[in-house]
């Protein structure tokens, strides 16, 4: 006997989940030349690509940012 699960449907859109180069441009304050630049240099957040589509996780790009953060140090 075989069961297939089912995810849990949602009314929101695939997409929802990711952001277009603009998008998270406009987020960052950026530029979209300036975020490609740092995929070349491999500083940037991780990115899905599918020809020229170009989509990055939200999820991903908050844990890219939050592996960023400096706790300053208490210089006594």
């Amino acid at each position: 006997m075989s069961v297939i699960m089912e995810m849990p449907r949602s009314n929101e859109p695939l997409s929802a989940d990711f952001l277009t180069r603009q998008q998270l441009a406009d987020e960052l304050g950026t530029s979209v030349r300036t975020l490609d630049r740092w995929h070349a240099r491999r500083e940037g957040p991780p990115r899905i690509s599918h020809g020229k589509l170009v989509l990055y996780r939200r999820s991903a790009v908050r844990s890219w940012l939050a592996s960023l953060e400096i706790v300053p140090v208490n210089v006594e």
